[in-house]
């Protein structure tokens, strides 16, 4: 299988003993690829520093739209830039849903993250009423518009990484994944609005299912969450996509 990308979000699990035993699973002659992100809790974005050895890259869960000021709780893309963070998921249902953020904000970060060279991975998706009235499109491109203006692009040089996670809020956590035939009009609305753009897929993604969604030529990647806490099944999905390489 082709390589592509690879992102564990860890959510609000983890803590030391999280982190080792986790990686006690991987034995020092498997190693991961650049392309395999682990996204943890901002708390222990310096302790996994430790096990970077294992040639995987690191992200966050989310930042602020402002560098710094009196934002109490909040952390920023210059503080994520200082601790090694490559990647940043923002924009995703349990923080919209719980902390009420609205895609305008979105867009602020998004902006704020490349300034930092930082990849933004923006997740978009629909409710279970909304999909099953079937306006899974409109909800979706109205999401797109909303993260991006008509200039944004303008100025992103071509090197320059944006990725957006299709995560249909009624999968996430449900062992329920939708038809593969639903994702081709997703991707070529979001083809047709920013071709810069890659595409990812999320929502109960595992080691069984993996394969699948990879597979689609168009997907550039997986964005996974409760899968990618089982140490043995994230190796599993590990394999699947990059199989064993030695460390150098």
């Amino acid at each position: 299988m082709t390589k592509k990308y690879i992102i564990a979000n860890w959510k609000m699990h983890g803590g030391k003993n999280f982190i080792d035993n986790f990686f006690a699973v991987w034995p020092l002659s498997f190693s991961c690829d650049p392309k395999v992100v682990i996204c943890p809790a901002f708390i222990d974005l310096d302790y996994l520093r430790h096990y970077m050895n294992y040639g995987f890259s690191l992200g966050a869960q989310n930042c602020s739209y402002m560098d710094e000021g009196a934002f109490t709780g909040q952390v920023s893309p210059k503080m994520l830039r200082e601790r090694g963070c490559k990647y940043c998921i923002i924009g995703h249902s349990e923080i919209r849903r719980v902390a009420q953020e609205k895609f305008f904000k979105i867009k602020e970060k998004i902006a704020l993250l490349m300034q930092h060279n930082i990849t933004p991975i923006i997740c978009i998706g629909e409710t279970k009423k909304e999909h099953d009235e079937g306006q899974t499109l409109p909800v979706l491109t109205r999401q797109l518009k909303e993260a991006f203006d008509d200039k944004f692009f303008e100025n992103i040089k071509a090197s320059q990484k944006i990725m957006v996670a299709y995560e249909p809020l009624w999968a996430i956590g449900t062992a329920i994944t939708p038809e593969k035939s639903i994702l081709k009009p997703i991707y070529q609305k979001l083809h047709d609005l920013y071709p810069q753009v890659s595409f990812l897929y999320g929502g109960s993604v595992n080691e069984k299912n993996i394969e699948d969604f990879l597979s689609i030529p168009f997907v550039s990647g997986a964005l996974i969450g409760s899968a990618s806490l089982k140490a043995e099944g994230f190796k599993k999905i590990i394999e699947t996509v990059y199989g064993k390489t030695k460390i150098n």
